[in-house]
């Protein structure tokens, strides 16, 4: 794991990103990653190579990640992990036109300990959501289910999922995956402010 490099000679660039990349070739196997990836891999924390691999600890998500790697379409795809998988936060596994290393994947993880603490404000002011609908939003990327988020926030399940039909119905995502995909997506917009 020491001598893993960022591939294509991009060392520096790609290190600054908060988020962990990781560089796969068509068969899935790691060719490279950026700081945040070594970091990651180095705390274990829900992740881990085995023979060349990159593996997600929770046999679940590892095979979300499989099918993604694999579909027959190569597109781009979002995967949610709770606490309950080994890690939380959101995956996105997106196509790589073949480089000089041979790398098809990148898989970007973004984790919810690294989300800005302005996110709230983020959502409110950008996507138009109430200061609950935000607080649910941010709960939900952190890995919280929505009886947690209830607990957490002292209300009624049911008002959480009232909460979460108007977040969707507002950013248009239709799962909470999705929802949790988008979110990380505008992350980057989040660290600008």
């Amino acid at each position: 794991m020491e001598d893993m490099q960022t591939p294509s000679g991009l060392g520096g660039l790609l290190d600054a990103f908060r988020d962990a990349l990781y560089f796969l070739d068509g068969d899935g196997c790691l060719l490279g990653c950026n700081e945040s990836g070594r970091e990651l891999l180095h705390r274990g924390d829900g992740l881990r190579v085995v023979r060349q691999r990159l593996v997600l600890d929770s046999e679940h998500a590892q095979a979300r990640l499989r099918d993604a790697l694999s579909a027959p379409h190569r597109c781009a795809r979002s995967l949610a992990l709770s606490r309950t998988e080994g890690m939380s936060g959101a995956l996105a596994v997106l196509p790589l036109e073949a480089t000089d290393d041979g790398a098809r994947w990148v898989l970007v993880v973004a984790r919810p300990d690294q989300l800005p603490g302005r996110l709230c404000s983020w959502l409110v002011d950008n996507w138009r959501l109430t200061p609950a609908e935000a607080r649910l939003v941010v709960a939900l990327v952190r890995g919280d289910s929505v009886k947690e988020a209830a607990a957490r926030f002292g209300v009624r399940e049911s008002t959480v999922r009232v909460q979460l039909q108007a977040v969707f119905s507002k950013t248009g995502a239709r799962r909470q995956g999705e929802l949790i995909g988008r979110v990380c997506r505008a992350v980057p917009a989040v660290r600008r402010l």
